[in-house]
């Protein structure tokens, strides 16, 4: 089943690791940035963030990805040693080459300038390194000569060619070629080197180390040429050269960036970031044409400025793990989304910008999202909170309301400033930020909606739909409908007009039941193969849309077959669908994407 291509896509964050290097790279052709992101890579369009394109054929995390000098295709490598060359010129993303170079991760690649040839490294058993031929995979020599993990690799980007590695042996590599062959291999550094780069015009290349250390070398013979002296005062992560090769930025582990004259071997600058909290060490940088972008831990993309070196002058943001849950606010273009390491960001549908909820948050994943009256977001997870945040400053207020059990969804009361909540043996009702009624039950409920009318209707792992009536802040138990669902209900919505409900289970099936003194089923639909993660009704009630744990997004205009699919709408899973409009519906899924589709 081919996918789907989507109308907007709100793309997810770089994912790093504390103290190692993330892998970020630029495509000049296309003017993206080029970074994996869980198991997907991502070609983020710096002129339209909306415009990004996402590849999620890998299986396992992707731990770096290049687009060639051509522009036609891109390489990308992830934690189980899986390398895959792939098409960036068509819908298809067409498949050129997949090999497994070795049995462990692949850290870095590099192209050649003629986009013919390509230098892999990571970790294997029997090499740590390979050069090949990208129409054959025919190797091209032999890039030897390290004993422990290459971290770091580049590719003279001019004639005559030659290849450079870094490694955890503490060492790095130069190599003469093709076919390549060991040249020499040089000790200065007394720990990790973590990255090795070639200046554009190829006559130098730097390496950086743990051991706060940056050397220079000529890029044609490999003879060490000087040494900048650093004043990091942590691990030096990345570095890149200026596109005039005049300089130098580094990013270290001590939550700065720094800008270093080359000739000079002096500093020019040193970028510092919002707090020094972990969040904000720095992880990986490059140049994007003249425009000098770092990355944090937390997955912001900085783009630094001379003339605001304590601050970025833009950063750009997304989540990093799976988005869980999502709140669309028609009325002011805004999208609400939070994710399963407890971050909220709020994005702007019309440009793509996004922000992320300051302050202390949750501990956990977040289990459900609310916009209630007042201009108000709700939120609930895991860690047995309910949390109030003001979107208009994008912060978290203090404090928070202890929920009765571990929250499993939450829902807004229409036209109230209050909301309900269910978690494993309760349903809470919050009304002006305050917890003013809880309901035990006798099930465990998976997901609740509330109509217009305030009728409640709460799925649970009974297999059975329980029907409730909202009287003020209490309530009152009503039918229990039974029978028609064969597995644990996720997912219930209710129509605008608060006439139809609507309920989704974890075996695919759908139905939808006609509201009034005794609920009737009224139709059952089929289309999605596992778990019904959502559903929702369009502005003027003549659609309906649902998203599932299959990667789909259904449309249904309430035959037996969908009016529309969105086919792999998000590898691993759709947690969240809503109607922009009666022509667009939006999904957010585990790729940590948020996508819009065009109803046809």
């Amino acid at each position: 089943m081919a996918a789907s291509t989507p109308e907007l896509c709100f793309i997810s964050a770089p994912v790093g690791e504390r103290a190692k290097t993330t892998q970020i790279s630029y495509d000049a052709k296309g003017d993206r940035l080029c970074y994996g992101s869980a198991n997907v890579v991502v070609l983020r369009s710096l002129a339209d963030p909306r415009k990004s394109l996402v590849y999620t054929q890998h299986s396992a995390p992707v731990k770096v990805a290049k687009v060639a000098p051509s522009g036609f295709y891109c390489a990308s490598g992830d934690e189980k040693g899986n390398l895959r060359i792939w098409a960036t010129n068509n819908e298809d993303l067409t498949l050129k080459l997949e090999l497994q170079p070795f049995s462990g991760p692949v850290m870095d690649l590099a192209w050649s300038p003629d986009s013919e040839r390509m230098v892999v490294v990571g970790e294997g058993n029997e090499r740590h390194a390979m050069a090949f031929l990208i129409n054959t995979g025919t190797t091209v020599g032999e890039v030897s000569g390290h004993s422990k993990k290459i971290l770091s690799c580049d590719f003279k980007p001019t004639r005559p060619f030659r290849v450079v590695t870094a490694s955890e042996d503490f060492q790095h590599n130069f190599y003469e070629g093709p076919p390549f062959k060991f040249k020499h291999s040089f000790k200065e550094h007394t720990s990790f080197v973590n990255c090795v780069r070639y200046s554009p015009n190829g006559e130098m290349y730097a390496t950086v180390g743990s051991d706060k250390k940056i050397f220079l070398f000529d890029g044609k013979t490999g003879e060490k040429t000087g040494a900048i002296e650093c004043d990091h005062k942590g691990s030096i992560l990345a570095c890149s050269f200026s596109p005039d090769n005049t300089k130098l930025l580094t990013a270290s582990a001590d939550k700065s960036c720094k800008l270093y004259d080359v000739a000079e071997k002096t500093l020019l600058q040193t970028f510092t970031f919002e707090t020094k909290d972990l969040e904000f060490m720095q992880i990986g940088c490059v140049f994007a044409g003249e425009r000098m972008i770092s990355l944090s831990l937390n997955g912001d993309i900085n783009f630094l400025s001379l003339d605001t070196p304590e601050k970025p002058q833009q950063v750009l943001r997304g989540h990093t793990k799976s988005i869980s849950r999502m709140v669309l606010d028609t009325a002011n273009q805004t999208i609400y989304t939070a994710s399963g390491d407890g971050s909220i960001m709020k994005w702007d549908c019309t440009t793509g910008q996004s922000q992320r909820f300051r302050g202390k948050g949750h501990t956990s994943i977040i289990t459900g999202l609310a916009m209630v009256e007042g201009h108000t977001v709700l939120s609930c997870a895991m860690d047995n909170t309910v949390r109030m945040m003001n979107p208009d400053e994008v912060a978290i207020s203090e404090g928070s309301v202890e929920a009765k059990g571990a929250p499993q969804a939450m829902v807004s009361i229409p036209g109230q400033n209050g909301a309900v909540v269910v978690s494993t043996d309760s349903i809470m009702v919050l009304k002006q930020g305050k917890l003013v009624s809880t309901t035990k039950t006798d099930f465990a409920p998976l997901c609740v909606a509330v109509s217009t009318q305030g009728q409640v209707a709460v799925g649970g792992k009974d297999k059975a739909i329980h029907l409730y009536k909202l009287d003020g802040d209490n309530l009152t138990a009503g039918q229990v409908l039974k029978g028609d669902h064969q597995s644990a209900v996720y997912a219930v919505g209710f129509n605008n007009a608060g006439t139809l409900l609507a309920s989704g289970d974890s075996t695919r099936k759908i139905a939808t039941y006609t509201v009034g003194d005794e609920y009737k089923l009224d139709k059952e639909f089929s289309f999605h193969s596992t778990i019904v993660r959502s559903i929702v009704f369009s502005p003027d009630d003549s659609l309906m849309a649902s998203g599932s744990m299959d990667g789909h997004v259904a449309v249904w205009d309430f035959g037996m077959t969908p009016k529309c699919t969105f086919n792999q709408a998000h590898r691993g899973g759709v947690n969240a669908v809503a109607f922009g409009d009666a022509d667009t519906v939006w999904s957010a899924g585990v790729d940590g994407c948020v996508r819009a589709w065009k109803i046809k």
